[in-house]
């Protein structure tokens, strides 16, 4: 998305990027994480956006991927049911990571919205967007099963959600529910979710 949002925002002068590179890493900061390492930078009066992605989703994205960067450290299944994860050493819930960013934000962008809501958030056309998050895509992670089924049962999904208060609450809010027949969906990646969002015409 990053990729795609430099290219369609390349004429907005007022729209200036980080520059990406591996000694800084503030492209990977919090707001307040930025603030710490660069007094000098000022959020004040800027809108904050967010991706998020339901909960059943995120957990199987990150599982997949950090087993792909080091196949020692696979989640296991009651790992999974719960919200944890394994980053880099480290084991981590999905709160601890919605902690760090759900703070002010004033645009949630789904995932699974991804073309419309970011058409939505920078008043661009939703087609224009679809064509770049495409153009853009990126392979990270493997292919793996997508279908919610397949990892959780009712149990499960309600184990999940109740281990991560604070990312429910967020889907509450942006998503207008987590009940598990709400998230009887395919898990989907930016491309799944272009796709999904022309066929719904959304």
């Amino acid at each position: 998305m990053e990729l795609a949002l430099r290219d369609l925002l390349k004429d907005r002068p007022a729209v200036k990027f980080d520059d990406i590179d591996d000694l800084t890493g503030h492209w990977h900061h919090t707001i307040a994480e930025r603030q710490a390492a660069d007094p000098s930078f000022d959020p004040t009066g800027k809108r904050v956006f967010a991706c998020i992605r339901r909960l059943p989703s995120w957990i199987m994205s990150m599982v997949v991927f950090e087993a792909t960067r080091n196949k020692h450290l696979v989640a296991t299944r009651e790992m999974i049911v719960r919200g944890q994860c394994f980053d880099g050493t480290y084991v981590n819930r999905a709160d601890d990571y919605i902690d760090l960013f759900n703070v002010d934000v004033h645009h949630w962008i789904r995932t699974e919205y991804l073309a419309a809501d970011v058409a939505k958030a920078f008043d661009l056309q939703q087609d224009d967007v679809a064509e770049a998050l495409l153009r853009y895509r990126s392979n990270v992670t493997p292919p793996y099963i997508k279908n919610t089924e397949f990892w959780f049962t009712d149990d499960d999904l309600g184990t999940l959600y109740a281990n991560n208060p604070l990312w429910a609450s967020v889907e509450d809010r942006v998503y207008g529910g987590h009940a598990p027949i709400s998230l009887r969906q395919s898990l989907v990646d930016p491309v799944d979710a272009v796709r999904a969002t022309e066929q719904r015409g959304v």
